[in-house]
């Protein structure tokens, strides 16, 4: 059947717990909502049909609906109480549903009925599904559908293989050779197999699981072996990249720990002043004077060391790591244009910087 199409199933049990029908009440129901056998009472739907059954016991229910044309007197008397109303409101029920039903004058149905409740004699089963010829199938399809003979030969394949598994490997003309893969089609567990006829021709069938298993037990097998075995190749290769990979990750990690202590060092080093600001001087026969720098200039601009230096009073006494380089110097060197005459304050600077939270620098 095409997974387009669902078909319904009900058991009595169901029908019997969710709609308290038996078979008996279930009988009459089709009788008077419809069935594959009539199209039931006119006017009378399947509430009203269910309140009715649910006042009549199971057993009773057929007899009732009979006596409905059998017994005019009882229904006659119960009109007649109607127009008093002195009867209960489930025999209304019944009088109308009664009146609607008898304008069929064949209601109840006996035939119906018999066909419902009335058990036949078993049938014992007379199929028996013979080898599938392939000469009488070629000539049939030939003359009745006009197929192809190569078109009509792939048709037929899956018919004898299937005919041949399920009778335990019955000769057939084809050799099972080997299960290529697993297939799931419509919810059934199927393998993916290879044939090959007698002119050693490639036949490949779709076939369930379980007949394959049964017949060809060692193929099943070997199947699933080499299954297995292959699940555990790519399990120890996963182990083996994810071990090789660890030195990888903690490279990265590494990396991304550097990455952050730069990040650091730049936010606590936001808001210091440029070097420039505060130490490019010009010297001028002695005296040190301020000069105005940009900020293109590099912290690293060297200060040249004047011949004679001549350090006020308070200077005398400011002990930094400024005035602990300047003591082991010779202060009275001649200035040469050379790399030795120049010294480099900006590593100075910037530990003095890193200690102190301000450094406010004023002159006089």
């Amino acid at each position: 059947m095409s997974p387009k199409y669902t078909c319904d199933k009900y058991t009595m049990s169901v029908i019997e717990e969710r709609l308290g029908l038996g078979i008996q009440k279930l009988v009459a129901f089709s009788l008077l909502t419809g069935c594959d056998y009539g199209n039931g009472v006119q006017g009378v739907g399947k509430e009203s049909s269910l309140k009715y059954l649910a006042t009549v016991s199971e057993n009773e229910v057929i007899d009732r609906l009979k006596s409905w044309k059998n017994n005019p007197t009882y229904y006659d008397d119960l009109e007649k109480k109607k127009d008093f109303s002195q009867i209960s409101k489930a025999q209304v029920l019944e009088l109308n549903i009664r009146k609607k039903a008898l304008q069929d004058p064949n209601f109840p149905p006996e035939d119906v009925i018999s066909e419902f409740i009335n058990h036949k004699d078993k049938i014992a089963p007379i199929f028996d599904w013979k080898q599938p010829n392939l000469e009488s199938f070629l000539k049939f399809v030939d003359k009745n559908l006009g197929w192809d003979i190569n078109y009509a030969s792939g048709k037929f394949n899956p018919l004898i293989t299937r005919w041949h598994l399920i009778n335990q490997g019955a000769e057939c003309g084809l050799k099972l050779m080997s299960i290529e893969k697993e297939r799931v089609i419509y919810g059934v567990d199927n393998y993916k197999v290879k044939w090959k006829n007698e002119e050693n021709e490639e036949i490949i069938t779709s076939e369930p699981q379980f007949l394959v298993s049964d017949v060809y037990k060692s193929l099943h097998n070997d199947f699933v072996l080499i299954k297995q075995n292959k699940k555990k190749g790519n399990k120890n290769i996963r182990k083996r990249s994810t071990s090789r990979n660890i030195p990888q990750v903690q490279t990265i990690s590494h990396q991304l720990d550097m990455g952050k202590d730069i990040q650091l060092s730049k936010k606590n080093n936001e808001g210091l002043q440029k070097l420039d600001k505060f130490f490019i001087r010009n010297i001028h026969g002695g005296n040190i004077k301020k000069t105005g720098t940009t900020r293109d200039q590099s912290i690293k601009t060297p200060v040249l060391l004047p011949p004679t230096q001549h350090l006020s009073e308070s200077e005398h006494h400011l002990e930094s790591p400024f005035r602990t380089k300047l003591h082991g110097l010779d202060l009275n060197s001649p200035i040469s244009d050379s790399n030795n005459g120049i010294l480099d304050l900006s590593n100075i600077v910037n530990s003095i910087v890193k200690k102190s939270s301000m450094i406010i620098l004023t002159e006089k």
